[in-house]
């Protein structure tokens, strides 16, 4: 009996080892203005990095970065066009879901050349937006960007015509103009 009893604990134990190699390990790092997480599992890397109160998400096996949130005191937010974490560069692809969720404070923002994607309800609840430029670059956007947002939002397309990649309620509830050039 003891011998199954120690058998099944050094089972456990080699077990445990084994998972080991296939958990999440998160190591952060401060810097003057970011912070930075990095997870790895066992077939991919990938981490946040705040930059300028922007979160942004990236995945080192696709080189491509998307904003995962902004916090909510921003005022004037700049996408950028890609980052650089630890000497690899990430184009800023995409605005994820609900990324501005409820971001009263901000004013302004300027979208990357790079974005191609927004997400559904990406500025949802941005009180304070009073105009947005969607560029040209832009050709897919999700239902419902501005849900509950400022009721006297601009919002200018640089494209002349709207994307197929835009779902017919992008603007829901706000009037849009297209061909917008500065």
């Amino acid at each position: 009996m003891k011998k199954i009893g120690f058998s099944l604990l050094f089972l456990i134990f080699l077990f445990s080892l084994s998972s080991c190699t296939f958990e999440d390990e998160i190591i952060e790092k401060n810097f003057e203005y970011e912070t930075h997480a990095v997870a790895q599992t066992a077939d991919r890397v990938y981490g946040f990095i705040t930059i300028d109160k922007v979160k942004y998400l990236y995945d080192k096996d696709s080189n491509y970065a998307s904003v995962d949130s902004v916090s909510y005191d921003a005022t004037d937010v700049v996408i950028k066009d890609s980052i650089t974490v630890f000497d690899y560069n990430y184009k800023v692809t995409t605005i994820g879901s609900g990324s501005f969720d409820k971001c009263v404070a901000v004013k302004n923002i300027t979208i990357g050349r790079n974005v191609t994607t927004i997400k559904k309800e990406a500025f949802i609840y941005s009180y304070s937006l009073k105009e947005i430029i969607i560029p040209k670059n832009v050709i897919k956007a999700g239902s419902f960007l501005f849900l509950n947002s400022n009721k006297d939002l601009k919002i200018y397309l640089e494209a002349k015509k709207l994307p197929s990649g835009f779902d017919k309620d992008f603007a829901a509830g706000y009037n849009f103009v297209l061909g917008y050039s500065k």
